[in-house]
C-alpha cells in the first residue's frame, strides 16, 4: 500500500492561525512531500521518498548546497517516526 503526505509549512514562527488563514500565500514557507512505497521497495531508504520545496516550487537546498530530497543523511528523519494512518 502506498501513502502520500503533503505538508504545507507556514511561518514565520509566532504567526497566528488567523494570520495564515487570511493570507496563506504570504505565509507559506515550504511544502514537504513524502511518499511511502510498498513493502519490499527501497528498504535501504525505509521505502520512503521525500522532498522539500520552496514557495515558488523549486527544490530547497541546505547551506552546503545539498538538495532536500531523498535520503540526505543516514538515520531516520522525524517523518519516518510518524505513524501513517490512512
Amino acid at each position: 500500500m502506498k501513502h502520500l503526505i503533503v505538508k504545507h509549512n507556514y511561518g514565520p514562527e509566532g504567526v497566528s492561525d488567523d494570520g495564515v488563514l487570511s493570507n496563506p500565500v504570504q505565509h507559506l514557507g515550504s511544502t514537504t512531500v513524502m511518499l511511502r512505497r510498498e513493502t519490499g521497495l527501497d528498504p535501504d531508504n525505509l521505502k520512503s521518498f521525500w522532498r522539500k520545496d520552496t514557495p515558488d516550487g523549486t527544490l530547497e537546498l541546505i547551506p552546503m548546497g545539498i538538495a532536500l530530497a531523498g535520503r540526505v543523511a543516514k538515520g531516520r528523519s522525524r517523518l519516518h517516526r510518524v505513524p501513517l494512518s490512512c
